[in-house]
């Protein structure tokens, strides 16, 4: 990795001391999507990546390493579905190659991941569907890693530490310095107050949401919504903090409407993929 790259996975990565120190967006310096697994992508949104392959030793050729999903209806209203897929492999180096990783190891290396599903396209992008969390740890003289137990975080968006690391990608450029497709992390409430309520119908209001109150996306459906509303979750700590419930587009600053879902990964890592063992890397 050469020194601009190195800068700038550092001003990707949370700080040394805050919440999620070492955690960043696990992408490569020279890749401008967030979306793990790819190549690339061609256009300035999230719907046109491209997977990377890889080569599966057990099957003896190169396949996707990550793949796109969808969930939509034809034009004969036939329902048209394939899951999405990613596929990721951690791995101990001491990124030298006349040593192994345990001959540098003087403390416990981990990976803690936490990987979303987000929609890419169609009514619902920009939506989260939720997170898992994965990883291992190795301590010093284990014969090999432990695997973490593989959960579900959250119901709907991201943890609070993968948006921070979200939002430093967002103000990140790639190695070729053009500017990376960022993560619609930053929806927030731009009216002055807000109401908050259970149905686009507005039988119950639920809350009413000062300016500047963070959101998520989520996929809440509703056959009176039509254009115009927008299904939500408040991230803002505070009084209404994990609320659900439908507010019109004109209170938020909602993106663009673009579904296709696919995961993207976070990863926090005190031993890289791996570089130094005292640091935290992430995807």
């Amino acid at each position: 990795m050469t020194e601009k790259e190195k800068k700038i996975v550092a001003g990707r990565t949370i700080s040394p001391g805050k919440a999620g120190e070492g955690t960043h967006i696990d992408e490569n310096p020279n890749i401008r999507t967030p979306l793990y697994g790819m190549s690339g992508a061609s256009g300035n949104d999230l719907a046109n990546p491209a997977p990377e392959q890889f080569n599966d030793t057990l099957q003896g050729k190169r396949v996707p390493e990550t793949e796109v999903g969808w969930h939509f209806r034809d034009s004969s209203k036939a329902p048209q579905n394939h899951d999405a897929m990613m596929h990721d492999q951690p791995y101990l180096s001491s990124e030298d190659m006349d040593l192994n990783a345990e001959d540098v190891m003087d403390s416990e290396w981990h990976q803690h991941m936490e990987s979303a599903a987000i929609a890419i396209e169609g009514n619902q992008a920009g939506t989260f569907y939720g997170t898992v969390e994965w990883g291992w740890t190795k301590r010093v003289g284990d014969p090999s890693p432990h695997v973490l137990p593989f959960k579900r975080k959250s119901d709907n968006v991201p943890s609070p530490v993968f948006i921070e690391a979200a939002k430093l990608w967002n103000v990140s450029k790639a190695s070729d310095d053009k500017e990376v497709i960022p993560l619609r992390v930053n929806l927030q409430v731009v009216s002055d107050d807000a109401d908050l309520w259970d149905s686009p119908d507005r039988r119950k209001k639920i809350a009413s949401l000062p300016r500047g109150t963070t959101l998520g996306r989520i996929a809440k459906t509703n056959a009176k919504a039509g254009n115009g509303w927008a299904s939500v979750i408040v991230t803002s700590v505070g009084p209404n903090t994990g609320k659900t419930g439908w507010l019109t587009e004109r209170d938020i600053n909602l993106p663009l409407a673009m579904i296709a879902a696919l995961g993207a990964g976070l990863l926090d890592l005190a031993a890289p993929k791996p570089a130094d063992p005292k640091k935290q890397q992430s995807k």
